[in-house]
């Protein structure tokens, strides 16, 4: 006895494009993220923190406390400009602070990019390797990062902190600036 093949029954015709009849269950996704207002909030007092060659070409460097860095665009006998440090060709951040008699202000330009955390700490930490290494030129350049890093950071995490070998390579570059030639 042979088996026809079980053929069901069309109720209506149907053409390819039609979706097929398929009972359909929901199926129970993950929630949609939460969407977070961008708006600027009301900033709370930025204050500016100015290292004196601070920069890795020995020029003055501003910090804000929002991780932000600045360096001078201009000075003029009673106003200096600093511009952002972020500086790509294509999409240059375009914010800046005016300094007059010792007091920053702010221009309204938001910068395009984020802060960078510590970065206060990290020019603190480049600049006391440098004193260090002018001071005691004989002292290996490594044991004076460490002991930089012991005496100001401790334990504590830092996000932009300097690699150990990037600040022996400041300490030796100091060195080799102070040798008479």
């Amino acid at each position: 006895m042979e088996h026809e093949p079980h053929i069901p029954a069309v109720e209506q015709e149907s053409s390819i494009d039609d979706p097929p009849d398929l009972p359909m269950e929901l199926e129970e996704s993950l929630d949609d993220p939460a969407i977070h207002n961008n708006e600027l909030q009301p900033e709370s007092e930025i204050t500016f923190q100015l290292f004196e060659k601070g920069t890795q070409r020995g020029r003055d460097k501003l910090v804000d406390s929002h991780g932000y860095t600045y360096n001078k665009k201009m000075q003029r006998s009673n106003v200096t400009y600093w511009q952002c440090t972020v500086r790509p060709k294509r999409n240059p951040c375009k914010a800046l602070v005016t300094q007059r008699y010792g007091k920053f202000v702010k221009n309204n330009v938001l910068h395009n990019h984020s802060p960078s955390t510590g970065s206060d700490i990290a020019t603190k930490l480049t600049l006391q390797v440098k004193k260090l290494a002018a001071q005691d030129l004989f002292k290996p350049a490594s044991a004076t990062v460490d002991d930089v890093l012991l005496k100001e950071m401790g334990n504590a995490p830092c996000p932009s902190l300097p690699k150990p070998e990037r600040l022996a390579r400041v300490a030796n570059r100091q060195r080799q600036i102070l040798r008479p030639t």
